[in-house]
């Protein structure tokens, strides 16, 4: 009996047994690493994008009040400014729009953030292409604010002033 024991024991198949606990270190380190990048990856992007919003907002803001500055005056020169007021509110509404969608892309990349050391590959790559998702909104938004003003309140301005 104890024969069979020390058989066992000295097999080489006990002995790959120890071998994986080298390796899972290995796995572990890559792991880590693997974390850190792609937490420090996230954490710029949200920098960048944090700063991207104030800038796009300011901007925003300022051509709204543009906006109403010039109507103001238009307005008190006896033009007819409805349409350029119907076109302020829908900029506004424009504006509105591509501000939540940029605080939900800023939320998603919290997301991607949390999702980048807990949980698996694939699932980490769902969120980042969530994340992708939104700020392909965000940038829709923009470009609809910048071509409603191209195509829709230049043209407005012109004819109210002929």
């Amino acid at each position: 009996m104890i024969g069979i024991i020390a058989l066992t024991m000295a097999s080489p198949q006990n002995a790959r047994a120890f071998v994986p606990l080298k390796i899972d270190l290995h796995i572990l380190d890559f792991f880590k690493a693997q974390c850190a990048k792609r937490t420090a990856l996230v954490d710029n992007r949200i920098e960048h994008f944090t700063k991207h919003k104030e800038k796009r907002e300011t901007a925003y803001e300022t051509f709204n009040d543009r906006l109403t500055r010039l109507i103001e005056k238009m307005n008190a020169k006896g033009y007819d400014v409805a349409d350029l007021r119907a076109d302020q509110k829908v900029v506004e509404g424009k504006i509105e729009k591509f501000s939540d969608d940029y605080a939900a892309y800023l939320d998603q990349l919290a997301v991607v953030k949390e999702y980048a050391c807990n949980h698996t590959d694939d699932e980490w790559k769902t969120e980042i292409t969530k994340a992708r998702t939104t700020l392909k909104m965000v940038r829709v938004d923009a470009k609809a604010i910048a071509d409603y003003y191209e195509d829709v309140i230049k043209p407005d301005i012109e004819k109210v002033l002929q």
